[in-house]
């Protein structure tokens, strides 16, 4: 085995707002992890770079949960999926087995996180002690030498339980995850109570489905009452279309709460009406709207900066003056407001649109919920929402002072969040809004439930399964 993997000066100076940095870490942990899966079984990119898949696995990924950080573990799965759907949406995205190296956000959310959580799908599916006797195959067969996603495929193969290649075809898990250039689409379709009248017992039941192409799905689901009460949870395998549980006993369940796979185990496409408000979906979104101000002064001159930031970014946005903002403009697009106050009259159209009581930004301050931030070097990227048009975003970018906006080319490091406070153009305080809908959790507060999130449903009926 290698003793060493070497850095160079680029990737050394690699750092994100996301909390990866190259030299922190989980990033020395992955370059580490290199010895065995990259320089010591190597990998041919023409038949499928699946090296960065599994380095990102066990190093970024599996050291939180092997070493006990089960709330950081979950906020990677979730982010993996939130990531890979903003990155890399439907007409940009490519099969993993196309992957070759990271040259975009595209490649990372292809080769990185949709790769990793190929990898916790597998091990999810076949068990630690078959997914770690598999990869040790490998290492023992291909140390010295090249392997494909076909010798991993194989050494699963070769450990998974006979129970798991009973109900699963690894063949086909390894076909689809690798030849789909899209991430498994599944939500609760409907959920309610049903009385049967000749045994006058009540059968609670959740229909769960998924959209084509159909996926081999393990998702965990659980059912709580109102006081967070667990009546009922389990795993359910779903090849095809849909899948079902129920609960029967003597009386109804007036309220209670379904969740479908709440861990984010299973790797998914996120829809806009599920994403939590941040910079990113509305710097990837084609139809955004970046409106600089106009005025002739320090403050503007350091706002309007950010314009050749975003042009050299390679994104062809919209990018107008606030004198040419209509607010008609509005509809069907997604805002990028640089300055607050009254630096930007797009802002002063916009503002009614926020709720007060959520955020304000006035020429000296601003205000999240109901904490006032006034310091002469604060500043603050917010995102939220668009109350006018699903699955659009506003975002705001603004200081308190000229110097509140010195690092200001930084934010977009800081992709991720709804808020993002800085102080001195470092960070200060970062918070998430939730997003408007959940397709995975349904509160049912009535005898019957439907899914309405923008989906066709069907109600569940007496006799149907």
């Amino acid at each position: 085995m290698p003793g060493y993997t070497l850095l160079g000066d680029r990737v050394i100076k690699m750092s994100g707002g996301d909390g990866y940095d190259v030299t922190g870490p989980s990033g020395i942990a992955h370059e580490m992890m290199h010895n065995w899966w990259g320089n010591f079984v190597f990998f041919d990119a023409d038949k499928g770079n699946w090296c960065e898949a599994i380095t990102t696995y066990l190093t970024n990924y599996y050291w939180l949960e092997a070493s006990g950080q089960e709330e950081e573990a979950l906020k990677w799965r979730k982010h993996a999926s939130v990531k890979y759907s903003i990155n890399a949406p439907p007409d940009r995205a490519y099969p993993l087995i196309e992957f070759r190296g990271k040259q975009n956000e595209v490649d990372g959310a292809v080769g990185y996180e949709k790769g990793a959580m190929f990898f916790h799908y597998l091990r999810k599916l076949i068990g630690d002690d078959a997914f770690f006797a598999g990869l040790r195959q490998v290492i023992r067969e291909h140390g010295g030498d090249f392997a494909t996603w076909d010798d991993f495929r194989d050494a699963f193969k070769a450990h998974a339980p006979e129970q798991v290649q009973q109900t699963v075809n690894l063949d086909e898990v390894f076909q689809h995850w690798l030849t789909r250039p899209d991430a498994p689409d599944f939500w609760i379709e409907s959920a309610g109570n049903e009385l049967n009248r000749q045994t006058g017992d009540w059968t609670f039941a959740a229909r769960f489905r998924q959209a084509q192409p159909y996926w081999a799905l393990k998702l965990a689901f659980s059912l709580e009452d109102e006081d967070g009460k667990l009546l009922a949870e389990g795993l359910l395998q779903m090849n095809d279309r849909e899948s079902s549980f129920s609960v029967t006993g003597p009386k109804p369940y007036p309220t209670c709460i379904v969740e479908l796979d709440p861990e984010w185990h299973m790797f998914r496409q996120v829809p806009l009406s599920a994403q939590e408000p941040c910079l990113n979906l509305v710097m990837n979104d084609p139809t955004t709207i970046v409106v600089y101000p106009s005025a002739k002064d320090a403050m503007s001159d350091e706002l309007t900066k950010l314009v050749e930031v975003i042009e050299a970014s390679g994104r062809e946005l919209t990018i107008i003056s606030d004198t040419e903002f209509k607010l008609e403009m509005l509809a069907d697009h997604s805002l990028f407001i640089l300055g607050g106050g009254s630096a930007n009259s797009a802002w002063e159209q916009v503002r009614e649109l926020v709720p007060m009581e959520t955020f304000t930004a006035n020429p000296r301050s601003f205000t999240i919920g109901r904490k006032v931030y006034d310091a002469k070097g604060m500043s603050v990227l917010a995102t939220f929402t668009h109350p006018r048009s699903r699955g659009k975003f506003i975002s705001i970018y603004h200081g308190n002072s000229v110097e509140a906006l010195a690092r200001a080319r930084y934010i977009f490091f800081y992709g991720w969040d709804s808020f993002v406070v800085f102080q001195g153009g470092r960070l200060m305080e970062r918070e998430m809004l939730p997003p408007l809908t959940n397709p995975w959790r349904r509160e049912v507060k009535s005898a019957r439930f439907d899914a309405s999130d923008a989906r066709e449903t069907t109600p569940l009926r007496s006799g149907q399964s």
